[in-house]
C-alpha cells in the first residue's frame, strides 16, 4: 500500500509554496491532487476499523496549516477562498460515501479555517464562500435525512448531522467571541433554512399501516426532534455566551450584544415559553455536562499565559441568561395573561423532577433587582422591579405545584425494598461501631455470634419513622442514609439492661460517683466499666484515678486498672460489668448482620387521626403517608445465671 501522507506531504508543501509566491492556478492544482489522494483513501474497501484514521487527521492537520500560512503570509481572499472550497468539496465526497471519519476530520479542518481567521481584519468574501460552502454540505446532509427510508441509513445520516451540528456550536462560540455581527447573521440563515427537523414532519398522512414501518418513522421523527432542539439549544447557548462577555465586560460596549438579542434572540424565542421550553430541554437532549461547561477556561487560557482564575461556571451564567431575557420578555400583557391560570397552563414546566431548579431560579431572580444587565432592552416606562415581582410569583407558583406533584407521588408510590436494604446495611455498620455495651458483653464473653437458624424472627427493640420519601426513587435525587439511631442504641441498651441481674444505685454527683466506683472495684473484680459521653467524660477525665490506655479496642482510659468504654447514652452514668457465668448469643445472617428491618408505609400503621379531607390538601409531614415505619429487632438472647454488674444512675443536673 503506498504512503499515502509523504505522498499528501509532498503536495502540501507544493500548496504552501503557491502561496508564498502568489499562484492561484498552482495552488489550485495542488490542492486537486490532495483532493485525487483523499478521495483514492476514501474509496478503498478498510481491511480493519479506523485503518485511515490517521491519515485523515493528518489531512486535517495539513488544510488548517495550510489556511494559517495563507494568512500568515497576507495571502489575499481568492487563494484562501480556493482552499476551502477544496476542502468542502472532498468533505462533500465524504459524507456521499459514508466515510464519518473522513468527515468529521475534513470538517473539523473547515471549521478551523473559520476560527484561524480572527482576529484578522473582518468578514471578507473568503468567509462569506465559508458559510455558502457549510450550506451547501448542510443541505446535502438534511436532504439525506429525508431521503433515508431504512434504519441502517437512518444511522449513517444521523452521525453526519450529529458532526455538523457539533461543528457549529464551534462557530457559534467563536463569533460570539469575535463579535463578528455578519457570522451570526449567516448562522441564523443557514439554520433557518432547515424544514426537515419540524414536528410532524414524518407522520404518514393517508397512508395504510400496512404500507410503511410505524417503528421507524417513529424513530426518525424521534431524532428529527432531537436536532430540531438541539439547534434550538446552541441558539440559547450563544446568547447566553455573548450574555456572559458583556456582563464580564469583555465586549467594549453593548453594541454587539444588543444587536444579538434585538435581531435574533427575540426572533427565536418570543415569548416565555418558548425561551423555558429550551432552557429546561437542556439535560434531557444533552445530558449532566453541557458543551459549553468549558467555554470560559478556554477562553481565559487563550487569552491568557499565566495562571487563569475562572469565576462560576455555565451553571451560573446560564440560568442568569434565562431568567434576564425571560425579565425582558415578561411585559404587562404578559403578566395580564398569566395572572389567572393553572399552575398547568404556565408557561414554565412545572414537572416534579424540576422542583430543585424551580426554587433555584426562584431565588435567583430576586437578585436582578439593584442590577439588571439588560435595562438597554427595556422602554424607560417599564418597571423592572414588578416584572421581577410577577415572575417570581410565576416561579413560586411552578415550584410549588411541583412540590405537591412530588409529594403526592411519593405518598402514592410503594417502598423500593432497595433502601430497607440500604438503611439495614447501615443500621447493622453503626450497631457494630458504636454500640459499646454490645462491644463491652463481647469482650467478656458473655455474648456470643452464631448464624441464625432460618425461622428465627427475633424481639423486637425499637421503631424510628423516618420519611417515606427516602423510601421511594426519583429522578436525578440520591437517597443517602443521613439518620441519627442513637435511640435504637438506647433501646438496645434498656433492653440489654431488663435481661442482666444488675444492683442498681442512685447517686448524687461526680464525686459520689467516682467514690462509689472504687469501693466497687475494689470489692470485686471488674472486668469493664461503661461511662456515659458528654459531661460525664468531660469532668472525669480530670479525676487522678483516671489513667490513659485500656485493654480493650476502643478502650482509651482505664481506671484503677480496669478499662473503661464510653458512648452516648441516657440509660445510665456508669455500668461496671463482671465476667460469670451468664450467657447470650447473637444471631447473624450471611453478612453478619443481628439486627433485621422491615418497614410498614405509615398509613397502615394508624389513620385513626387522620382528618377525611383529599390528601393533596394536607401539608408535607402532616399524613401519615409522609413516613415509613421501620420495625428493628434483634435476633438474639440473654440468659442471666448470677449479679452481672452494677448500674449508677445520677440526675443530669447534679454535675457538681
Amino acid at each position: 500500500m503506498p504512503n499515502y501522507e509523504d505522498y499528501l506531504e509532498h503536495f502540501f508543501k507544493n500548496t504552501e509554496t503557491s502561496i508564498r509566491e502568489g499562484k492561484g492556478q498552482e495552488l489550485s492544482d495542488n490542492l486537486t491532487h490532495i483532493s485525487e489522494l483523499i478521495q483514492e483513501l476514501i474509496d478503498k474497501e478498510p481491511v480493519s476499523e479506523a485503518q485511515f484514521r490517521s491519515n485523515y487527521n493528518f489531512c486535517k492537520r495539513r488544510y488548517t496549516r495550510l489556511y494559517n500560512h495563507a494568512l500568515d503570509n497576507g495571502a489575499d481572499e481568492d487563494l484562501r477562498k480556493t482552499i476551502i472550497n477544496s476542502i468542502s468539496a472532498i468533505a462533500h465526497f465524504a459524507w456521499q460515501s459514508n466515510d464519518l471519519e473522513a468527515f468529521e476530520e475534513l470538517l473539523n479542518a473547515l471549521t478551523n479555517c473559520y476560527v484561524s481567521s480572527y482576529p484578522q481584519p473582518g468578514f471578507d468574501d473568503a468567509m462569506v464562500v465559508f458559510f455558502e460552502r457549510y450550506n451547501t454540505l448542510q443541505f446535502g446532509a438534511i436532504q439525506n435525512f429525508k431521503n433515508v427510508d431504512n434504519a441502517n441509513e437512518l444511522a449513517k445520516s444521523r452521525g453526519i448531522v450529529d458532526l455538523l451540528l457539533r461543528n457549529y456550536r464551534e462557530i457559534w462560540r467563536r463569533s460570539v467571541e469575535y463579535e463578528c455581527e455578519e457570522s451570526i447573521k449567516r448562522i441564523h440563515s443557514n439554520l433557518e433554512d432547515i424544514r426537515e427537523f419540524e414536528q410532524a414532519q414524518y407522520s404518514p398522512i393517508a397512508v395504510p399501516e400496512d404500507e410503511y414501518d410505524q417503528d421507524f418513522i417513529e424513530a426518525k421523527q424521534d431524532l428529527a426532534n432531537t436536532f430540531r432542539k438541539r439547534i434550538q439549544i446552541q441558539k440559547f447557548a450563544g446568547y447566553c455566551w455573548a450574555y456572559n462577555l458583556y456582563v464580564k465586560e469583555v465586549y467594549s460596549d453593548e453594541s454587539f450584544i444588543k444587536g444579538i438579542l434585538d435581531q435574533h434572540a427575540e426572533k427565536s424565542f418570543s415569548s416565555i415559553e418558548s425561551l423555558s421550553e429550551t432552557y429546561f430541554d437542556i439535560q434531557s437532549i444533552l445530558g449532566e455536562v453541557p458543551y459549553w461547561d468549558n467555554w470560559e477556561t478556554n477562553r481565559q487560557l487563550q487569552n491568557s499565559l499565566g495562571t487563569i482564575v475562572t469565576s462560576m461556571g455555565s451553571n451560573s451564567w446560564i440560568p442568569s441568561f434565562y431568567l434576564c431575557f425571560s425579565l425582558y420578555l415578561f411585559d404587562e400583557d404578559t403578566q395580564e395573561k398569566l395572572s389567572n391560570t393553572t399552575p398547568e397552563e404556565l408557561p414554565i414546566p412545572v414537572d416534579r423532577e424540576l422542583r430543585a431548579e424551580l426554587n433555584n431560579l426562584k431565588e435567583q431572580v430576586e437578585g436582578f433587582k439593584n442590577d439588571y444587565p439588560l435595562d438597554f432592552l427595556i422602554n424607560e416606562e417599564a418597571n423592572i422591579d414588578k416584572r421581577i415581582e410577577k415572575l417570581s410569583e410565576v416561579l413560586n407558583r411552578a415550584h410549588s405545584h411541583a412540590e405537591t406533584q412530588a409529594i403526592i407521588r411519593v405518598r402514592e408510590h410503594g417502598i423500593d425494598p432497595r433502601y430497607i436494604q440500604s438503611w439495614q446495611q447501615k443500621i447493622n455498620d453503626q450497631f457494630d461501631n458504636s454500640c459499646m455495651l454490645r462491644q463491652a458483653l463481647k469482650e467478656i464473653n458473655l455474648l456470643q455470634t452464631k448464624r441464625f437458624p432460618p425461622d428465627i424472627d427475633g424481639v423486637k427493640i425499637a421503631a424510628i419513622y423516618p420519611h417515606k420519601r427516602s423510601f421511594v426513587p426519583e429522578e436525578g435525587v440520591s437517597k443517602p442514609v443521613t439518620s441519627n439511631f442513637q435511640i435504637i442504641w438506647n433501646k438496645y441498651n434498656e433492653y440489654v439492661l431488663s435481661r442482666l441481674t444488675l444492683e442498681e444505685y442512685s447517686v448524687e454527683s461526680l464525686n459520689e460517683l467516682m467514690d462509689r466506683l472504687e469501693e466497687q472495684v475494689k470489692k470485686q473484680s471488674t472486668s469493664v466499666i461503661l461511662l456515659g459521653t458528654g459531661e460525664y467524660r468531660r469532668r472525669l477525665s480530670d479525676d487522678d484515678r483516671l489513667t490513659h490506655g485500656g485493654d480493650l479496642p476502643g478502650s482509651y482510659y482505664s481506671f484503677l486498672d480496669t478499662p473503661i468504654l464510653s458512648e452516648p447514652t441516657d440509660t445510665y452514668a456508669a455500668l461496671l460489668l463482671f465476667e460469670n457465668e451468664s450467657r447470650g448469643v447473637e444471631y447473624v445472617d450471611e453478612d453478619g448482620q443481628a439486627l433485621d428491618i422491615s418497614a410498614t408505609p405509615g398509613e397502615e400503621i394508624d389513620m385513626s387521626d387522620f382528618p377525611t379531607k383529599p390528601l393533596e390538601s394536607v401539608p408535607y409531614m402532616q399524613a401519615p403517608h409522609d413516613r415509613v415505619e421501620l420495625d428493628i429487632r434483634l435476633r438474639g438472647f440473654i440468659q442471666s445465671n448470677s449479679l452481672d454488674g452494677v448500674l449508677y444512675r445520677m440526675p443530669s443536673q447534679n454535675l457538681d
